[in-house]
């Protein structure tokens, strides 16, 4: 019935077919004795059969896995209704098959008749688990192949013989749990050098475990219920130090854990349970940092859990999760106030128990406990779903109960006028049988609150101690701007929260005295707010040495009368500083001794900090804004502040300077703000200094310029370049939206009155952004309105060509909208918008706006105003109509790299000559636009220094490749394919550069020439080669032999003659040869078809006219 489908195959292919029938029929409802007993008469048959003993390959039949030579290396029929018994023909499987999986089924066997498996030379894998087999002891015939066995739940018994182990030296994996041995565990199964998991559960074992200690590979190693084993636990346990978990539970175990257990460090489960195991549990245990789950119930043991042990509970993702032991109150054998189950049974699962108990064992009990701790008790005994979560989630839930009645409507002094006590603003989910993750303000990971940010949000009371059960998971502390109330002693709960990396306190009433010293724990503290809290007293410098990660440190608006303590000025990391309006005292000069990385620095409003600036600031390389203001200072302005080129705002007025303005302060070509009124200066503002104001001409961004310089009752400071004079300058005045966009030559009147982009760009920044202007940067306003302009220049713009169109809401067309435009246009910054990259700075280096459905038919020149840092730019894929001559812009980009059009309608004839030379791009795809007529010698140069990547396919250029192009310096990647090229292109291979790595030329048929023998191999970098549907001609040159990289060479639909050159057969990395479609003669060499052997090469795809004779191609074309 099979014959035409085995006619043409190989042997192997007929053979292998014909014992996966024999198993077939061997084991489709076939009885045997155990179908008997089980079904009677009712035999069951195989689940899944899909594709058996059809036409179609028996690689397609179910369960059956081959491999590219279509070799049958797998059979998987775990839990398919498998009965009968195996046939002895699957032996002649023994050069493929690697993998055999028959586990629960009904197969039966007595064991002697499998010895075929012994000649499966290649079997790796063999479960057998769950089915019928019968055998006494250990086959002694399987293959040293094999490295993971499972025999579980047979029928096996007797006597362990070692010399059925000896010769599985690669074995990894055993199973023979769930048989009957009555036996102890042979050395030569000990010694076995690869054995790294054993599971030998309920399988009637006796003997002891001193061999532990002589498994040299051993990483899980499971003997439960074999109660025959005991003895004890030897201290050479110590030795196996690749074990990672262990599971000794009733088997019939004496004597104390030893210490030695300590020094598994590898160790993350441990289960002892049900022995009668006595003594302590020694707190060299505390040592095992990974340790994920600790069993000791059920036992004889004492004492108390040792300390050390419980700090493991609740230390990040490799926590002591499941910690248990006989600890039931009121009579605890083991006092263990952290236990997650303290009765049997308990469960891995991390114990699914009652209110009472989980607080009971860990000293929570409410019941002499204040209000706020009983109302979260109560809440959590009467949660539905209480049954469902593990300890650890109970007392995560009781936590933030606690948290939610301790401030949420408590009467501190946060009463509102006539209104009473305040409630939360928000409170989503909160104290609801919901995920507690899904709540207002809370963030987790793998279940665990990692992040609390409730600020502004009406908090009230104080923060409860309970706060301590989250610690251990809790990254991100925000309750800045709420009316709480701890004082003093009341901040015991911070000196838990040692995971903390973010902690923003500012504007709450935590009335300390000083900084809270329990802030040292808080080592991984990289953002700090205590700002506006109402501390006062001296600065603790104690408490702040420890913070070596600390980059933000906001301090300002409290009272501390202290000088800036030594510990805070040498914090390594620390970027940003904020201590306004703090009283303090001292000298400044200490800012000189800060960090080098620190960006910001704001000491203003400290009107008793005296001294004068150090000459030596100018250690802070990378300071951008420095605020002295309202202070007590004294002395020059150094001209070593004109060496912090980064900066851009200094603030210095109403201090008592005196001197003269230094040259030296027109190097801050960055400088946006500089105010120094209201001090004791004297002479002129240098004339360099006010060319910073005028940004078109020097790059300046001076936007505010202010000094003494009133002309009543006399000029302290000659200034004709000032934005404002003396005390009529407002502290807090920024320069607006309209000024700045009139600096680059926007005249906002004009712009906000007349037609198209520019107009509701303008418009659209003075309407939205004037108000929160001062919290930007000149260069912020200038990218937001480039940005503007980009969007109100390509959405729903119509051109000539948008046939992209949906249904408006009076059935009008409509051109469509942008497919993502998620935060354009509103008041987020600019960096959040979609598609839009920026550096630490705030500054624009990528912009991704491809395949997003833009039109228009313009891209807006304004783009040119990024051009200090946009590296990357790709709108390919979109629907822009405008000529190539727009794109002007791109000459004055220096510093961009990526540049990617294609798929869009830029009209030009021939290449803009905006990409000559450019030095810095690297990526260019001008594919698929309607760019046409001839290619020029001077379109790319030697000028293009760093163009490593040229996509140019898709547009009629009715010309020859310039030669120019294939002599780029770095040029690595080239693809022309459907571009109209014409000629000879056998001068273009002769300028071949050496670091070509893909040509692609496809489906030009009017390129013609030959491939040169004489310079080809000169590209020795070439991995993909790419020629077809041309018109090339010639033999391909044996030469080709040499390109040692090549991976895929495609020459297909060309006029190629004259035999297949067998130097190919050289290539070792090729991966795809497809030469069909030519005139070539002759065989298909030896030496390319060798190359689909995997030992030897790496051919996938073997492709020529079916006229060659090729036994090994894997298709050909007539």
């Amino acid at each position: 019935l099979d014959k035409e489908n085995v006619s043409g195959t190989s042997p192997v292919k007929s053979i292998q077919r014909f014992v996966l029938i024999t198993i077939y029929f061997a084991t489709y409802g076939v009885e045997n004795s155990v179908t008997r007993s089980m079904f009677g008469s009712a035999v069951p048959i195989w689940e899944t059969k899909t594709s058996w003993l059809s036409s179609e390959d028996e690689c397609s039949w179910y369960g059956i896995k081959c491999d590219k030579f279509g070799n049958v290396q797998g059979i998987d029929m775990r839990g398919n209704g498998v009965s009968g018994s195996l046939p002895g023909e699957v032996k002649h499987l023994k050069r493929s098959l690697i993998h055999l999986d028959l586990s629960e089924n009904f197969i039966y066997s007595d064991g002697n008749d499998l010895a075929w498996l012994g000649e499966l030379h290649q079997l790796e894998f063999l479960d057998l688990h769950s089915n019928y087999f019968e055998y006494e002891g250990f086959p002694n015939f399987l293959p040293a192949s094999l490295k993971t066995i499972d025999f579980s739940h047979n029928l096996f018994h007797g006597v362990l013989d070692g010399s059925a182990f000896q010769k599985l030296v690669n074995l990894e994996y055993l199973e023979i749990s769930g048989n009957n041995y009555n036996s102890n565990i042979p050395k030569e199964l000990i010694q076995l050098p690869s054995l790294a998991y054993l599971y030998a559960d309920n399988a009637g074992l006796t003997g002891d475990l001193s061999f532990i200690s002589d498994m040299p590979s051993i990483y899980e190693l499971w003997l439960d219920n074999n109660p025959n084993i005991g003895g004890m636990i030897p201290a050479s346990i110590g030795k196996a130090t690749t074990l990672a978990s262990l599971s000794l539970a009733n088997i019939g175990l004496t004597g104390t854990i030893p210490p030695a257990m300590g020094s598994l460090t590898g160790l993350v489960q441990i289960w002892l349970t049900n022995n009668t195991l006595s003594g302590t549990i020694p707190s060299e245990l505390s040592s095992l940092t990974g340790l994920q789950i600790l069993r000791t119930e059920s036992n004889e043991l004492s004492g108390e859990m040792p300390l050390q042990l419980c700090e493991l509970r609740g230390q990040g993702d490799d926590q002591l999760k499941v910690l248990t032991s006989d600890c039931l109150i009121p009579d605890p054998e083991v006092i263990c106030p952290c236990c997650t189950c303290c009765e049997a049974p308990c469960s891995d699962d991390e114990l699914k128990v009652s209110v009472e108990t989980v607080l009971k064992t860990n000293n929570l009990w409410p019941k002499t406990r204040p209000n706020y701790q009983k109302s979260a008790y109560q809440w959590l005994k009467d949660d539905p779903l209480l049954q469902t979560y593990p300890g650890w989630k109970v007392l995560q839930r009781f936590a933030i109960a606690c948290f939610y009645y301790s401030t949420y409507q408590i009467d501190t002094y946060a009463r509102l006028e006539n209104n009473g006590i305040p409630t939360w603003n928000s409170r989503d989910g909160w104290i609801t049988e919901t995920n507690e993750c899904s709540w207002f303000g809370i963030q987790c990971e793998d279940g665990e609150i990692i992040t609390m940010k409730l600020p502004f949000n009406n908090l009230t009371g104080s923060i409860p101690p309970e706060i301590e059960i989250i610690a251990g998971s809790l990254s991100y502390l925000d309750i800045s701007g709420n009316p709480i109330a701890n004082t003093n002693s009341d901040l015991s709960w911070m000196s838990t929260l040692t995971k903390l990396t973010h902690l923003d306190l500012h504007s709450s009433k935590l009335q300390n005295d000083g900084v809270p010293s329990q802030l040292a724990v808080m080592v991984e503290l990289e953002y700090l707010d205590i700002s506006d809290a109402m501390f006062s007293g001296s600065i603790n410098g104690n408490a702040f040495a420890p913070l070596t990660k600390l980059q933000y440190l906001a301090m300002g608006g409290n009272n501390f009368n202290s000088q800036v303590p030594s510990e805070i000025i040498s914090l390594p990391k620390l970027k940003q500083f904020y201590i306004e309006e703090s009283s303090l005292t001292g000298d400044i000069s200490f800012i000189s001794e800060m960090s080098s990385t620190l960006i910001d620095l704001r000491i203003g409003g400290n009107t008793q900090l005296e001294g004068s600036i150090p000459a030596s600031i100018d250690k802070l390389i990378m300071l951008t804004s420095l605020s002295i203001s309202n202070c007590n200072v004294g002395g020059s302005i150094p001209s070593q502040l004109g060496h912090l080129t980064k900066l851009r705002n200094i603030l210095l007025q109403n201090n008592h300077l005196i001197g003269r303005f230094p040259e030296e302060l027109s190097k801050l070509t960055r400088l946006e703000i500089f105010k120094a009124q209201k001090n004791d200066m004297s002479g002129s503002v240098p004339e360099d200094v006010c060319t910073l104001r005028n940004y078109s001409s020097s790059g300046g961004v001076l936007t505010a310029l202010t000094t003494d310089c009133l002309l009543l009752p006399r000029v302290e400071v000659q200034c004709t370049c000032c934005t404002c004079c003396g005390e009529v300058c407002d502290e807090y005045s920024h320069v607006s939206i309209s000024s700045i966009l009139n600096s680059i030559g926007v005249l906002v009147t004009e712009a906000t009155t007349g037609a198209g982009y520019t107009k509701h760009a303008a418009q659209w920044m003075i309407a939205t952004d004037e108000g929160i202007a001062q919290t930007f940067s000149v260069e912020k306003v200038i990218q937001r309105y480039a940005l503007a302009c980009i969007y109100f220049a390509t959405f729903q713009i119509a051109n000539e060509y948008t046939t992209a169109i949906e249904e408006g809401n009076n059935n009008e067309p409509q051109v469509i909208e942008w497919k993502n435009s998620n935060d354009w246009i509103t008041n987020q910054d600019e960096c959040s918008w979609y598609g839009i990259t920026c550096n630490e700075e705030g500054l624009i280096t990528g912009i991704d706006l491809s395949y997003n459905e833009l039109t228009g038919s313009t891209f807006p020149t304004e783009i040119g105003l990024l051009n200090a840092t946009l590296e990357y730019l790709d709108i390919g894929g979109n629907h822009i109509a405008c000529s190539g001559e727009d794109l002007y812009w791109i000459a004055d980009m220096p510093v961009l790299k990526h540049f990617d059009i294609h798929l869009n309608n830029f009209y030009y004839e021939g290449i803009p000559p905006v990409f000559a030379n450019h030095p810095s791009l690297e990526y260019i795809d001008i594919s698929y636009t309607l760019f046409y007529g001839a290619l020029e010698a001077n379109d790319f140069g030697q000028g293009n220094t760093n163009l490593k990547h040229l996509e140019m396919g898709g547009n009629w250029y009715s010309s020859t490749v310039p030669t120019e192009l294939a002599s780029l310096p770095s040029l690595e990647r080239l693809h022309i394919r459907d571009a109209d090229l014409m000629g000879d292109v056998s001068s273009f291979f002769e300028y071949l550069g050496s670091n070509m790595v893909e040509l692609w030329l496809d489906a030009n048929p009017s390129l013609g020439g030959s491939i040169p023998s004489s310079t080809i191999a000169s590209s020795s970098k070439l991995v993909s080669l790419s020629l077809t549907e041309c018109n090339l001609t010639g033999t391909i040159p044996s030469e080709m032999g040499l390109l040692s990289d090549l991976q895929d060479l495609l020459l297909y639909k060309n006029n190629f003659r004259g035999p297949i050159p067998e130097e190919l057969g050289n290539l070792k990395h090729l991966e795809t040869l497809e030469i069909d479609h030519n005139n070539l003669t002759g065989d298909m060499p030896l030496e390319i078809c060798i190359l689909m052997v995997d030992a030897i090469g790496n051919l996938q795809t073997l492709v020529t006219d079916c006229s060659i004779d090729c036994a090994c191609c894997t298709s050909c074309s007539t």
